[in-house]
């Protein structure tokens, strides 16, 4: 679950199957966070980074353009962003500046 899906998503999944924390509570962020801690389970985030995945800022400076621009073409589908956390990416590297070029033409001409 990890691997597809942020803390607040597998708490949800978890307590959809009706299942407990060894306390008998509902699963929360924070729990599967700490659950994932203690069995030694790397993060989504460090998951994500080793796969080669950027940071805005990493993003943006690749491209040359504000950490805005990166966020706003990632919300225009544009770049494409995998989530960590609430409202955080990371982005996959684009292969060439003519693949942003295309995908930029494809949102304009389905808007």
């Amino acid at each position: 679950m990890l691997d597809r899906h942020v803390p607040d998503e597998i708490a949800k999944l978890l307590n959809q199957r009706h299942l407990l924390t060894a306390d008998g509570q509902p699963f929360d962020a924070k729990i599967v966070r700490v659950i994932a801690k203690l069995h030694g389970l790397p993060s989504r985030y460090d998951r994500l980074r080793a796969t080669g995945l950027l940071t805005i800022s990493e993003m943006a400076r690749t491209l040359r353009i504000s950490d805005c621009i990166v966020w706003r073409w990632r919300k225009k589908g544009i770049l494409r962003g995998q989530p960590y956390g609430a409202r955080k990416f990371l982005y996959e590297p684009p292969v060439s500046v003519k693949q942003i070029n295309q995908r930029q033409c494809e949102v304009q001409y389905e808007a």
